[in-house]
């Protein structure tokens, strides 16, 4: 809860997950979701900033969309 990812750069490789939740920020993160990835954007995370980059196979899902304060900088794939 409440975590913030900075500015690292994550990947899932196949079968991996990373969520961001309960007021988590992913702040200048880059993640890199592959096939079978699984990249999970809830209860109103931040991700201003953030670079997503979903890959053939992986599936980024984003949770209580009307929430305030979702918002992804760059989502790709």
């Amino acid at each position: 809860n409440n975590a913030s990812a900075g500015n690292a750069r994550i990947t899932n490789f196949a079968g991996g997950h990373t969520d961001f939740l309960d007021n988590g920020s992913a702040e200048q993160a880059t993640l890199v979701n592959q096939g079978g990835g699984l990249v999970d954007f809830f209860d109103n995370t931040t991700a201003d900033k953030a670079t997503v980059v979903n890959n053939a196979g992986g599936t980024v899902r984003i949770s209580k969309l009307g929430a305030t304060g979702i918002n992804i900088g760059s989502l790709q794939g």
